[in-house]
């Protein structure tokens, strides 16, 4: 049976300006870890994904400069 993590080394994760490269590397022989599992873990290992969302994380990553996020948003489309 052909596994999908096989297949895939490089993900692609998109940020604000262009994507940024993860290497996952060469997947262990035996493991049984699913492609979505292993991204997901590796993600909240370098604090890309948060468990749990507090209020303070969010005002502390986009309200820390003062702009609101609506006009961040408004900011980045125009």
């Amino acid at each position: 049976m052909l596994n999908l993590r096989n297949l895939y080394r490089i993900v692609l994760l998109p940020s604000m300006d262009n994507f940024t490269e993860i290497d996952l590397g060469v997947p262990t022989y035996g493991a049984e870890t699913t492609i979505d599992r292993e991204i997901y873990e590796r993600l909240r290992r370098e604090g890309q994904i948060l468990e749990k969302l507090a209020p303070l994380s969010l005002r502390e990553k986009y309200l820390k400069d003062g702009i609101t996020l609506g006009q961040r948003i408004y900011l980045n489309l125009s």
